[in-house]
């Protein structure tokens, strides 16, 4: 049973919890950040020969809509952020993205963002809805950490991006389950946003094993 917690956790979170060891970095829920800023920018161009991914997290009352785009070697490669737009302009924009890249594509798709990702795949983009639950929400982040603690996520210093990767938090319920979110006045966007893209490349390559 503690070996398959293990498989859940964080290992730093795992080894602080479970063999009492002492981290110093035991809040720092996703490894190896300022390890994996190794772009001077965004590139903002596409190369046919690259395929693409995109991650779609829309925004709530005051929170910000972003989009993610990753390569094929996980190189972020595109970034948009926006707040306080209508959902015309926003769905338009984000459209207007994903056919650059022509990228595959998650798009959180939880309450309001349903009928948006209906609109999207009416405009002919290649995008999947990704409903938030406690369940998905864990898978994604833990797939997301799988991801920067082999250093496989590539990217350029987005200050935005770095302090909501560095400062998402963690919480474990009464059944031991894990629950991942940003701390109190912050946001977690960006990280959400990141977490799709990295889903999408990874379902495509291996999809048998991120099935919810």
């Amino acid at each position: 049973e503690i070996e398959q917690v293990r498989a859940t956790m964080p290992e730093n979170i795992f080894r602080q919890e479970f063999l009492a060891e002492f981290i110093d970095e035991a809040g720092e829920v996703i490894p190896n950040v300022d390890a994996c800023v190794v772009l001077p920018a965004l590139e903002k161009e596409r190369k046919k020969e690259k395929q693409y991914y995109a991650g779609i997290d829309l925004a709530r009352v005051q929170d910000f809509t972003v989009v993610c785009v990753l390569d094929s070697e996980y190189r972020l490669v595109d970034f948009l952020r926006l707040r306080l737009i209508n959902w015309d302009i926003q769905k338009n924009e984000i459209e207007a993205m994903l056919k650059k890249y022509d990228a595959l594509s998650d798009c959180d798709s939880t309450g309001v963002g349903d009928p948006i990702v209906e609109s999207l795949v009416m405009s002919g983009v290649s995008v999947r809805g990704f409903v938030f639950s406690a369940t998905s929400k864990r898978a994604l982040i833990q797939n997301l950490i799988f991801g920067f603690s082999n250093k496989q996520i590539k990217l350029p210093p987005i200050p935005e991006l770095i302090s909501e990767l560095k400062a998402l938090t963690y919480k474990q319920g009464p059944s031991g389950q894990l629950s991942y979110e940003a701390p109190a006045g912050m946001h977690d966007d960006c990280v959400m946003a990141l977490a799709l893209a990295y889903w999408s490349a990874t379902r495509e390559r291996w999809p048998g094993i991120f099935a919810l």
